[in-house]
């Protein structure tokens, strides 16, 4: 299996990339929208990890729900986890059934806060 990682955060893709790997899976990585539906028209991946946000200090989640619904778009069968840094965000309880933010405190583990 293929995962699609696409993250802003340098870090967040190294991890993820590492335990992904650690499970036996293959990962491709991605800084940006644009290079993750570049990347979906070359590779075949089975699943897609999203974060929300890609600018600098913007917290809405609309890029990142933008990129689910291009994905979408290229593939519906292509499960999509979104994350992000900022659970609390107004708009938490509409994106509440698809999104499991990662806890910095406890990797590995997401919260469950919705």
């Amino acid at each position: 299996m293929t995962v699609l990682i696409v993250d802003d955060d340098d870090n967040v893709l190294t991890a993820l990339r590492l335990l992904l790997k650690s499970e036996g899976l293959a990962c491709v990585t991605c800084r940006s929208p644009q290079q993750a539906l570049e990347t979906l028209r070359t590779q075949d991946c089975q699943l897609a990890l999203v974060d929300l946000n890609y600018v600098e200090d913007t917290t809405s989640g609309k890029e990142g729900l933008r990129l689910i619904s291009a994905l979408r778009a290229a593939d519906e069968e292509l499960p999509i986890i979104a994350m992000t840094g900022w659970a609390r965000s107004a708009s938490r309880s509409r994106r509440c059934n698809a999104v499991r933010p990662i806890s910095s405190r406890s990797p590995g583990k997401t919260t469950t806060g919705c």
